[in-house]
């Protein structure tokens, strides 16, 4: 009665435990004013059961009003990149082991300095050290 077109598109439902079902839906339509503004509205249904299955509360979360469309897909691997700004920092680095250091690289630094310090043999195989 509120709206002069309406659709409503289940997203998804789930069941995280025994006594409760959610559904994720999206709701579009044409309400029923002067202006006749298109509205969409995307939102959460949480229902829970009883003990024989039957609801016996509904409450809707995670309400949004005309959330944003979704991009159209990009026409070319071109479209993709001139959208894609690069990164100020590089992803990865070569370099001097103390210029570009990481929780890895730095724990086996100080395991081969502990190691040359007491004078170990180290023994590489298939890009492995070992102690002899």
């Amino acid at each position: 009665m509120l709206f002069r077109e309406i659709s409503l598109d289940i997203c998804r439902i789930w069941q995280p435990s025994e006594y409760a079902i959610l559904i994720r839906w999206n709701l579009k339509g044409v309400p029923r004013v002067p202006w006749e503004a298109k509205g969409q509205f995307q939102g959460t249904s949480r229902y829970k059961l009883d003990r024989n299955g039957k609801i016996y509360e509904h409450k809707v979360d995670n309400l949004a009003f005309n959330f944003p469309l979704p991009l159209k897909p990009a026409a070319s691997v071109l479209d993709l990149v001139a959208a894609c700004p690069a990164s100020p920092n590089p992803t990865f680095l070569w370099g001097p082991l103390d210029t570009y250091s990481s929780s890895w690289l730095e724990f086996y630094r100080v395991v081969r300095k502990t190691l040359d310090q007491e004078r170990y043999q180290l023994l590489v195989q298939d890009n492995m050290v070992t102690c002899s």
